[in-house]
């Protein structure tokens, strides 16, 4: 868990400039480049000849700064004669240093069966939601229930609430109100199909919830356009995001700042999401090249094939490198509240068992 405050987050800003500005030609990088910019010999020589000897699981471990299993250490796991080299022993505990840890620190597993849990409505819930999801989402829940009960909230707007799995849960789960907003106009009419679902089942029994259906509204909510819907609520309500691709994870940050919500907590996701509407179109569909397979057999090819693991090698070092990249992202953001809301409470919380839901950093604030 980390509290935000301005000055220490500002400098651990400015550490994590430092360290981009030496590495930025490593996170930039893209698959399709590793052979038209030679990638590999980008790398020190030191590294070119000990990263081949690696097995997939050594690479896990690499990445794995979380997991109980790898409490000793990368370079205890190996067990090898060959020692590191010391710049790759460098940036591994560099990144370290400055990424958010992800290790989970709230459990919300203990909230599941309340006094108020009707087994009917898990049994029917888990039929559209995969594990992962369920995880996350009942972890999710227990934290934005006991932030409507310490600030008398009961209405939530979900942003980007896709299938409505979260606002179905909040709904007849905590008995809460929600409004989702999502710019897919059918996932909206699935939710509402699911809701009906559950609402018929639940009512069959005797067991239904005495909060209203979530309401689901189609819009496509943009930046530094504070949408009427919040601007027009009085001050009991919480705006929520559960992992809100690309840019909806400032925009429920800045509707957040820009109106009476009494909190927010949103878990991002997408950080370098793309729009890649035709690409594969124009890359591929609009190209006039017949290729036979006599010209994918060069020895060029064939030399690039054999190497395929080196492309495995420089994308894990890449991976490293992204945990600063997200922890800078995630710091802006939070940073952001801190600014324009001075007296409102702003932490970072690893929300969800890191080896289930890996995406699993929460920004969670209260005025």
């Amino acid at each position: 868990m980390v509290i935000i405050q301005e000055q220490e987050t500002r400098h651990w800003m400015s550490l994590i400039y430092k360290f981009l500005s030496k590495f930025a030609w490593l996170a930039d990088s893209f698959v399709l480049d590793f052979y038209e910019k030679s990638h590999w010999n980008m790398l020190p020589l030191s590294c070119q000849d000990f990263l081949p000897t690696l097995k997939s699981h050594d690479l896990a471990d690499l990445l794995d700064f979380n997991s109980i299993s790898n409490k000793h250490g990368w370079e205890a796991s190996l067990k090898r004669k060959q020692i590191p080299p010391l710049n790759l022993l460098a940036l591994r505990s560099t990144v370290k240093l400055l990424s958010l840890n992800r290790r989970l620190v709230i459990d919300g597993q203990n909230d599941e069966k309340s006094d108020d849990y009707v087994d009917e409505f898990k049994t029917l819930f888990s039929r559209h939601v995969k594990p992962k999801k369920r995880h996350e989402i009942i972890s999710f829940c227990s934290v934005v229930s006991k932030m409507c009960n310490s600030s008398s909230t009961s209405h939530i707007f979900d942003v980007g609430s896709g299938l409505g799995h979260l606002s179905r849960y909040l709904s007849y789960g905590c008995s809460l109100n929600l409004t989702c907003i999502d710019c897919v106009n059918k996932f909206g009419e699935s939710a509402t199909k699911f809701d009906s679902e559950l609402e018929s089942f639940l009512t069959k029994r005797k067991a239904g919830s005495h909060s209203r259906p979530p309401i689901h509204i189609c819009a496509r909510l943009e930046l530094n356009k504070h949408e009427k819907e919040l601007q027009l609520q009085d001050e009991n309500f919480g705006i929520v995001g559960l992992h809100s691709c690309g840019n909806l994870g400032p925009v429920i940050i800045h509707n957040y700042v820009n109106s009476p919500a009494k909190f927010a907590l949103s878990v991002g996701c997408c950080w370098q999401k793309m729009d890649g509407n035709g690409y594969a179109h124009q890359a591929v569909k609009n190209l006039d090249i017949n290729l036979s397979d006599d010209s994918l057999k060069t020895e060029e090819i064939d030399k690039m094939l054999k190497d395929w693991f080196k492309v495995v090698l420089f994308f894990s070092l890449r991976q490293l490198v992204a945990n600063v990249v997200e922890t800078l992202v995630i710091l802006d953001r939070s940073l952001f509240i801190k600014e324009n809301l001075p007296d409102a409470h702003v932490q970072i919380v690893a929300l969800f068992d890191p080896e289930i839901s890996p995406r699993n950093l929460a920004i969670i604030s209260e005025r």
